[in-house]
């Protein structure tokens, strides 16, 4: 099953926009309100994207279908004249890219590694000539929207095919042979591992996962942090798409225990290009984490293999963190909660989480 994908959040904008032109055509924007429509297209691709694990068969499929979206958003903008050059050359970048990644997807089924190298190594290229594009048009949130797609698709073939197809020629032992299908499940136990947040709904099938938690599996719908929680003092909560957010409620480990996740972005006042992303994590009663939970949680937040441990500075709450060069990501737990954060890289998310737990009136820790 694939993960939910995070929508475009302008695409009310964008309608108003089209529709006050009446039948003469869309108008052009001025130079301001262009650049930050283009950058909200970009920024919600971005983190579309960075939610996908790359080591999952449908990641390029999901990955195809999250930049073809943003890029017919942003197709029926019409650029100011000084800026219309680069905006060309920034959406045909990204068209091209998409023709990369329909390449790349079948390289990848054929188990065909040298064009998978080809491809990936043409997205590179084409992402390149994009970011200096999107850095020349002034939309900063678009250099770098696709390297995540592009950047991590080298190492996605070569581990699914080589390694299986090598190893036949231990056809010394002839017994060994007849054991050869047991070679081939290896590539089905690393799928089974990386998803542990909610992507592998594989797991689901399990009929004691399935019955024991009813309410929590498959179920779990994403709640509106803004309508519960404070928001951190100089900041506000922002129109955010939570309802296609993805949950831990199908989660085999975790999802028996939440009985609520609580989705939000927070927009600085004094600028609102400064955000950042909330995500709580409500458990059904106030125990501590096990570690197998804790295991499951940050795998799911943070993505397989979870981050690297911390401890924020003023409440002492333990947690892991990881960065990319486009962004960087956090998530703590408590006694029944856990609340993880994603922003712009360089943003000191630990800081941002004291902030917001102390923000709460009760509970969580406050």
């Amino acid at each position: 099953m694939k993960r939910n994908r995070m929508m475009t959040a302008s695409m009310l904008v964008m309608a108003l926009t089209a529709a006050s032109c009446g039948s003469s055509g869309p108008k052009s924007l001025s130079t301001d309100d262009f650049i930050s429509a283009v950058n909200t297209e970009c920024r919600t691709a971005s983190r579309a994207l960075d939610k996908l694990d790359f080591s999952d068969k449908n990641a390029i499929s999901d990955a195809t279908d999250i930049v073809t979206t943003m890029l017919e958003a942003l197709t029926p903008l019409k650029a100011p004249k000084a800026l219309q050059g680069d905006f060309d050359d920034f959406t045909s970048s990204i068209d091209a890219q998409l023709t990369q990644f329909g390449k790349l997807e079948k390289a990848i089924k054929k188990g065909d590694n040298d064009a998978a190298q080809a491809a990936s190594d043409k997205l590179d290229k084409l992402s390149k000539d994009g970011d200096k594009a999107a850095d020349s048009l002034g939309a900063q949130k678009c250099v770098g929207v696709t390297s995540a797609a592009g950047g991590s698709s080298d190492t996605t073939p070569t581990t699914d095919t080589s390694p299986d197809t090598t190893e036949p020629p231990a056809t010394t032992e002839a017994p060994a042979t007849t054991e050869a299908p047991a070679t081939t499940e290896a590539p089905n136990t690393t799928t089974a591992n990386t998803p542990l947040p909610i992507d592998t709904s594989v797991d689901t099938t399990e009929p004691p996962v399935a019955t024991t938690a009813p309410t929590s599996s498959g179920s779990l719908a994403p709640d509106d942090a803004s309508v519960v929680f404070t928001p951190i003092d100089g900041y506000t909560w922002a129109k955010f798409d939570y309802a296609s957010a993805s949950t831990p409620g199908d989660d085999p480990v975790i999802g028996p225990l939440v009985s609520g996740y609580y989705v939000g972005e927070l927009e600085q006042t004094a600028d609102p290009t400064v955000y950042v992303n909330v995500y709580v994590t409500i458990l059904n009663d106030e125990t501590d984490w096990t570690p197998s939970q804790l295991t499951a949680y940050y795998g799911f937040e943070l993505g397989a293999g979870g981050g690297t441990d911390f401890t924020t500075a003023a409440l002492s709450l333990p947690g892991q963190s990881t960065s990319t060069e486009d962004y960087s990501a956090a998530a703590v737990t408590g006694p029944g909660f856990g609340v993880a954060m994603f922003a712009p890289a360089g943003t000191d998310i630990p800081t941002y989480i004291d902030q917001f737990v102390q923000a709460q009136s009760t509970g969580m820790g406050g």
